[in-house]
This record gives structure tokens, sequence and C-alpha cells, in this order.
């Protein structure tokens, strides 16, 4: 696995970077909520994990100075640039395809999905898509998208 692939693997401990990083730029949670366009009660339940940010909050709250990377992958945006090639960033509709199919997975086949481990299947299935996108190959279906992470469910009880 490349460094940069490595870099791209989704960390657990999301909700604990979140609130770190909202902490070092010294907000309150109302403030960074008011970014992200949410109330300061899904901006807790984010910081506790009990729900998961949506991409369209992280958009909203990277005006505000938080590092999404160091949030998503717990390597600051400094790491990043140093292993990063030009022109290369976060492929933001990849990501949001990746975390609204495992979203609908887990409502539909595991709602007990512990947060941590939804994002372990969201880096799997970001990874999948980037690596069609990159070889050219049609886009992945919902059916393909479903089998990434079924694969990755079932690994679940084993890891």
């Amino acid at each position: 696995m490349s460094k940069l692939s490595t870099f791209f693997s989704l960390a657990a401990g999301v909700s604990d970077r979140l609130r770190e990083a909202r902490t070092r730029l010294g907000l309150k949670q109302v403030d960074l909520a008011a970014f992200g366009d949410i109330s300061r009660a899904t901006q807790v339940s984010y910081e506790t994990g009990v729900t998961e940010p949506t991409t369209q909050y992280l958009r909203g709250i990277e005006s505000a100075g938080i590092d999404i990377p160091f949030i998503l992958f717990g390597h600051d945006k400094a790491e990043f640039e140093e292993i990063s090639k030009p022109g290369q960033d976060v492929n933001w509709t990849a990501l949001q395809q990746a975390y609204e199919s495992v979203e609908f997975f887990c409502l539909r086949v595991a709602p007990l999905c512990p947060a941590r481990y939804r994002w372990q299947m969201v880096s799997q299935l970001y990874r999948h898509l980037l690596e069609r996108a990159s070889s050219g190959s049609m886009p992945v279906s919902d059916h393909e998208a479903n089998e990434v992470i079924s694969q990755a469910w079932a690994s679940y009880g084993r890891s």
C-alpha cells in the first residue's frame, strides 16, 4: 500500500479529532455548529460519536479553519502536502457516495453497527471508488458498492 493510500485510510476517532480541532481554534460547539449549518445538539452528537458528520457539514466547517484531513484521516494538511503531488485532492463526490452508501446499508442491514466501523467501511468503499476511477472503468454501480460494503460488514465479526 502506497504512502498516499495509507494516508487516505479513514481513521477511527473522528469524533475525538473533531472536538480537538474545534477546541484548538477556540470555538464553542454552537460556533462550529453554525459554520456547519447544524444545531448544537447535532454538533454534540458528532463530537460524542453518536452520529457521523455529513460531507455537507464537513464542507461548512472547513471554512471555519477546521483541518478536514485531520478529522477524517488523523493527519494534518501539512502531512498531506508533504506526501502528495500537486493537483491531488480529496474526491468529495466519491467520499460522499461512499458515506451515503454505507449509511443506507447500515440503516437496512446493520443499524447497530458502531460509528468507528462505519468509517472503516466508508474508507474501504472510498478506496474502491478511487481505484475504479483511476483505472478508467465504468462508475461503480449501487450493486457493486453494496457488495464491497457487504464484504466489509461480513468481516466485522472476525476483526
